[in-house]
């Protein structure tokens, strides 16, 4: 499996895909690991990063729902919480709930046959937000620790942290 080394360079492009054509041999910045969108980013373009020597890394919402995902409509009510300040459609999502926890093994699964490298998921900190119906809950919110940094994938249901494997069942 891959880990990232402490001297490679980032690339995080989450509002849109990388534009990479078929031709490109080199990417600018010229870095070594991109962290893109995993709704967003097309196989092809994971392939041309790939062979252009890059990793990648697929971002996603784990704990918050966004209502413009192609998988939005997998949650049901009770799995949403309060919204997320500053960030209009998302809402704060019960970690805790068994569908969740389905749909975020989905996204996983998902990664893993783009091609992406490692995962990246985003708003597993619910229970430090004052914010968040669930601040301070005794949900399985310590099933992440967003402070490491993500890496590859050891098998289909793991995601292995520098320190740690956190099994998502």
């Amino acid at each position: 499996s891959w880990t990232p080394s402490v001297s490679d360079t980032w690339q995080i492009i989450l509002s849109h895909p990388p534009v990479i054509s078929s031709s490109d041999t080199s990417t600018t910045p010229n870095v070594s690991i991109f962290d893109i969108d995993l709704f967003d980013t097309s196989v092809e373009t994971i392939r041309s990063l790939h062979s252009m020597g890059k990793k990648v890394i697929c971002y996603f919402s784990a704990g918050s729902y966004e209502d413009w995902r192609p998988d939005a409509g997998k949650f049901e009510k009770v799995d949403l919480g309060h919204d997320l300040d500053g960030w209009p459609g998302e809402k704060w999502l019960e970690l805790g709930s068994q569908n969740v926890r389905r749909i975020m093994k989905d996204r996983i699964n998902m990664a893993k046959e783009k091609g992406c490298d490692g995962v990246d998921p985003d708003n597993v900190d619910a229970y430090v937000s004052t914010k968040s119906p669930y601040y301070q809950s005794n949900h399985a919110y310590a099933d992440v620790d967003t402070s490491k940094t993500i890496m590859a994938f050891p098998s289909p249901r793991t995601i292995q942290y520098p320190t740690s494997n956190i099994s998502l069942v």
